[in-house]
């Protein structure tokens, strides 16, 4: 699909379209592939495109269904960006059902999101941006648009329009924040990007229920980063001795995006099918069992994988998937995948990996969620899984998953324990 938007893209800048003709094709791009579903978000859409919070960046990238990097720093550390449009759009048109009138954004960037939440919505928006060159970018943006949304610099300034009956978090922190409890009506629906996955969450009382939305890696918030070392996912190659560590993520054990592969050439199992919303639920389970030892890589020229490594680079197993980096969440027909390895161990981890695509993994909109303050104890069921935040105890639950088989396979040689 994406490479039909960007030949229609380039048709449209070949013939002189113009503007106005590449937002078609992004429009129609996203309405193909389930992202755009409401009238109410295709106006927003119209009425607040992409180009104008994107100044002065090649229309190629403004149009296509990316990300597009806004603000660096250190070595190239990406700290800002304008996230894909099938991201965006899927969040808001989540938040548009949910009826939200009055929107907290944590994360402003370009301010696009605020802006399509605003229109597709019907309410306001408050959004917080601490990065005064930033805020100031996107108030700019959100004036010619007359988008009605309010940038202020710190939840301070957030307070004072508190209650708020709707939460997207559009950066990737490591738990729920306990202050975004303080600010939200009971009832109140939050997407928040968390580890390997968006969650769609909603606060009964000092409890989030819900589920997972979509696989998703945003940028992580830098004041809860754990560990020097991060990669970008151009960075994360598969070629001779690699070791790239990211910082934590879901539940303070999982990383966002992360490498490790031993040197020598892989070994490469069969491949086989799986639908793309089992994989990412098998990704998940992966991710929140096996802790530290859990990888996630992008493939140089397309594809991605997930898996295991021992701890020391010596080992890894990656079940890799074909589809680009990029467009992990779409959903469409079954996913060839193969699981392959290296290293002296890296046999073992595969038949890790091999028992958990064996098992019959539920959607992963279907996977079911519960945090809970710590003063709670989890405990894991049959088709369960505990997990244990800086903040809050994290459950997940996988209907129809029985998955005492593959747990202590993906939990040994974990440094961190599981709750309960």
């Amino acid at each position: 699909m994406d490479l039909i938007l960007r030949h229609r893209v380039e048709e449209a800048l070949r013939r002189g379209g113009g503007p106005s003709a590449c937002r078609q094709a992004l429009a129609e791009h996203l309405a193909a592939i389930s992202a755009l579903r409401s009238e109410g978000v295709a106006r927003a859409l119209a009425v607040h495109p992409r180009d104008l919070h994107l100044p002065g960046v090649d229309p190629r990238a403004v149009y296509s269904d990316r990300s597009v990097v806004t603000a660096t720093e250190g070595e190239g550390r990406v700290t800002s960006a304008c996230s894909a449009p099938s991201i965006v759009v899927g969040m808001v048109e989540w938040m548009a059902v949910q009826g939200c009138r009055r929107v907290l954004e944590l994360g402003t960037g370009t301010g696009w999101t605020a802006a399509l939440l605003a229109g597709g919505t019907g309410g306001r928006v408050t959004s917080v941006e601490p990065r005064t060159e930033v805020a100031a970018a996107a108030r700019r943006a959100l004036a010619t648009s007359r988008a009605r949304v309010r940038v202020v610099s710190a939840m301070s300034e957030a307070v004072a329009d508190a209650p708020y009956d709707g939460l997207v978090v559009t950066y990737g922190p490591s738990d729920v924040d306990p202050q975004w409890l303080t600010l939200l009506d009971d009832g109140a629906p939050v997407i928040a990007p968390i580890g390997t996955v968006a969650y769609g969450l909603t606060r009964r009382g000092a409890v989030l229920a819900g589920t997972p939305l979509f696989v998703a890696s945003f940028v992580h918030d830098a004041a809860r980063a754990a560990g020097p070392e991060r990669t970008t996912e151009s960075e994360a190659a598969v070629a001779g001795a690699v070791r790239v560590l990211a910082p934590s993520g879901v539940a303070g054990i999982a990383p966002l995006v992360a490498a490790v592969f031993a040197p020598g050439a892989a070994a490469v199992a069969d491949a086989t099918t799986i639908d793309p919303g089992r994989l990412a639920s098998f990704m998940l389970a992966l991710s929140l069992a096996a802790g530290e030892r859990f990888v996630m890589a992008a493939v140089p020229g397309g594809g991605w994988g997930f898996g295991l490594h021992d701890g020391d680079g010596g080992a890894v197993a990656i079940c890799r998937a074909w589809r680009d980096f990029a467009f992990r969440h779409y959903r469409g027909v079954n996913e060839p995948v193969v699981v392959e390895h290296r290293g002296e161990r890296g046999s073992e981890l595969a038949m890790a990996l091999t028992a958990g695509l064996a098992c019959e993994w539920p959607r992963l909109e279907d996977v079911g969620v519960r945090v809970a303050p710590h003063a709670s104890s989890p405990r894991e069921g049959a088709d369960e899984i505990a997990t244990c935040g800086p903040s809050f105890n994290w459950l997940h639950r996988f209907p129809g998953c029985t998955l005492a088989r593959v747990l202590p396979l993906w939990r040994k040689g974990r440094r961190s324990l599981p709750c309960g």
